[in-house]
């Protein structure tokens, strides 16, 4: 997806070099203020809409190669028909000449966000930074160089040019399709058996919210690229020193490419939105001080900027990469893409396509930029801390959605209840007409009610968790609050809670519960910790990666479950629980698919922008044994259950 990347690059020098010799060669003189603004404003909507049109089935096999492959044909095929009509000089091509370059922005628009978040599903999360660096290399030594390739391309001339442009964009579909072939991008598109579909999980509102977070941010990044890349050159007072007609904005991205490598390794040690943030800030420093300088920015402070530039880019693609639920990768790279060329478009309105720039506009700018992304920067890293217990035992400022972004890895991983856990349950209850799980998360509890239910309603706060649950003829899934249920007054016999009262505003749910509840009906709740692995090697590593590698990132409702619930008293009259426990026979695959499931190692990777499943792989690999050698689990439960009023 690099090579096809790069190929996009080079087909845009391309179009941007010929875009106004063509439109004025061929009478359409007044469309030049409105196409040099085209690419922006077109790819606000399109970049998003084909990201995540391209989530829906992104880790089949066919997922995003299928829109990629026709976008990039179509671009093709537009070069290639303007190179034979170039060439025949046909009556036909001057009509039809705009409507092929609206064309051909739209068909690359549609590639780029697609292609770009293949790189989310084709290495580790920890190794993304690095692979985005990659991308950085590419993009800013072909940018260093763009110059140079576009007068090549007028010396060339417009029909062997576009010709030229047709054969690379294909090389570079080529190459992406054989790297498909050779299974180069399935690192996580499935658990190795040969695709395993993984939906994207569905955007709730907090999402929506990240969303337009994300594309606030990369507006604000990109103004701040187009002070440094577009802006910045028409200010200088002196040329720098470098090779013949080299200006400022091409050693940036010179230094930009050489400095990818190290600042990838920044981003992977902070993060990807403290980088971001601290690249922000510094990068606005050394501008302040180069738009100050009297001579301008000499080449020392432009190798600076140019290292900040990959900085602040690695971070921010890996930022939107990872920023929104599994499976919303596209839509990330779509908002990421369209920002930032917004940001183009808008700056290109306010300050001209060419001639001499002030130094006030650049710094009002700049001041507007940088406050616009550490604000956001700010707020998407606060997102994931919200809703923080109260001290009354519930959520303060609404639900907070801890599983939505793993919901796939919950309802693949997670262990099964024992079926007698639910046939004593069935014989505490007053009769079998109706049971409510509550927080159903993907309906682990709610499929063994059926059993011994007529109907089950099985509610969840989390439109993730819901659209992974597992249908079942007997089980009634809908979106609701613990506390907020909508079901009728007298209507239940059994309510249960598996592992999750401890995110409940308690005193609310308590009182829906008596509500709800028939005179001698039941409310039932219970939960576990981190499972016994037989072999004292194993056990005592998975141990340490749950206390110390992910353990600051539990949230503080945890504390309820690591105390066997043993502070939580229930309203009604308390009931005597049998032991019960779970039991499961897994693979190391299986068992690091688990552990991916956990709310901290969710918080984890949101914090730091890499995987903690990497740690507990490799501490796992040499005393686990053969990876495909199965190893029993222990869970035991805890159960709480208590009556209310008499039957």
């Amino acid at each position: 997806m690099v090579a096809l990347q790069a190929c996009l690059q080079l087909g845009w020098i391309v179009y941007s070099t010929y875009q106004p010799v063509l439109l004025q060669r061929f009478g359409f003189t007044d469309l030049l203020p409105g196409f040099a603004l085209l690419g922006g404003f077109l790819g606000l909507v399109v970049e998003p809409l084909s990201g995540a049109l391209s989530d829906r089935h992104g880790e089949q096999a066919r997922g995003r190669l299928l829109p990629i492959t026709v976008a990039v044909t179509v671009a093709g095929l537009i070069f290639l028909t303007t190179a034979v009509l170039l060439r025949q000089e046909s009556p036909w091509f001057s009509p039809g000449l705009p409507w092929l370059m609206v064309f051909w922005v739209v068909a690359v628009q549609c590639a780029s966000s697609p292609n770009l978040a293949q790189l989310n599903e084709a290495v580790p999360l920890r190794s993304l930074p690095l692979a985005v660096a990659v991308l950085t290399v590419s993009q800013g030594l072909i940018g260093a160089f763009s110059g140079d390739l576009a007068r090549l391309a007028l010396g060339l001339g417009p029909a062997a040019t576009f010709l030229l442009g047709a054969l690379v964009l294909a090389l570079g579909l080529a190459v992406l399709r054989s790297g498909r072939a050779a299974g180069s991008l399935s690192f996580r598109s499935g658990d190795g058996s040969g695709g395993r579909q993984r939906l994207a999980s569905p955007l709730g509102p907090a999402d929506l919210v990240k969303a337009v977070l994300m594309l606030g941010l990369a507006l604000a990044v990109g103004g701040l690229g187009q002070i440094l890349l577009e802006l910045l050159p028409r200010l200088a007072r002196s040329a720098p020193p470098g090779p013949e007609a080299w200006g400022p904005g091409s050693l940036l991205l010179l230094c930009s490419a050489i400095g990818a490598p190290f600042t990838s390794r920044v981003v992977g040690r902070w993060g990807r939105l403290p980088s971001l943030a601290a690249g922000i800030l510094l990068l606005a420093g050394v501008l302040v001080v180069s738009l100050l300088l009297p001579q301008g920015p000499g080449l020392p402070q432009l190798a600076l900027l140019g290292v900040l530039h990959s900085l602040v880019v690695t971070s921010l693609t890996a930022t939107s990469l990872t920023v929104l639920p599994m499976g919303r990768s596209g839509l990330g790279a779509g908002l990421a893409l369209g920002g930032t060329g917004l940001a183009s478009s808008l700056v290109r309105l306010g300050f001209g396509a060419a001639g001499p720039v002030g130094s006030g506009g650049l710094l009002v700018l700049l001041a507007a930029s940088t406050g616009t992304a550490l604000v956001g920067c700010l707020l998407l890293a606060g997102r994931h801390r919200r809703g923080v217990a109260s001290p009354g035992g519930g959520m303060s400022g609404g639900f907070t959605d801890h599983f939505g972004s793993v919901s796939g890895a919950y309802a693949h991983y997670r262990p099964t209840y024992p079926a007698p856990l639910f046939a004593w349950l069935a014989g505490l209850a007053p009769a079998h007409q109706r049971a409510w799980d509550c927080a159903t998360g993907t309906g682990q509890a709610a499929i063994g009610l059926a059993s011994h239910f007529a109907e089950v309603v099985a509610t969840d706060a989390s439109a993730s968790q819901l659209a992974a649950a597992r249908p079942h003829p007997g089980v009634h899934y809908r979106l609701a609050s613990a506390e907020s249920s909508g079901l009728e007054a007298d209507s239940l016999d059994l309510v249960t809670v598996a592992q999750a009262v401890h995110w409940f505003d308690r005193p609310r749910f308590f009182r829906e519960v008596e509500r709800l509840l028939r005179p001698g009906g039941v409310l039932a709740i219970w939960s576990y910790g981190i499972p016994q692995l037989e072999g004292e090697g194993p056990d005592a590593l998975l141990q340490h990666f749950y206390a110390d590698i992910v353990g600051p990132y539990w949230p503080p409702e945890k504390a309820l479950v690591e105390n066997g619930y043993r502070d939580l008293e229930l309203p009604f009259e308390s009931l005597k629980a049998p032991p019960f426990a779970m039991q499961a026979t897994w693979t190391l695959e299986q068992l690091l698919g688990y552990g991916a499931s956990w709310s901290a190692s969710a918080r984890y990777r949101e914090a730091l922008g890499s995987d903690p499943i990497d740690h507990l792989r490799q501490a796992l690999a040499a005393a686990w044994g053969e990876p495909e050698t199965p190893r029993p689990l222990h869970w035991p439960l805890t159960i709480k259950a208590s009556r209310l009023g008499s039957a």
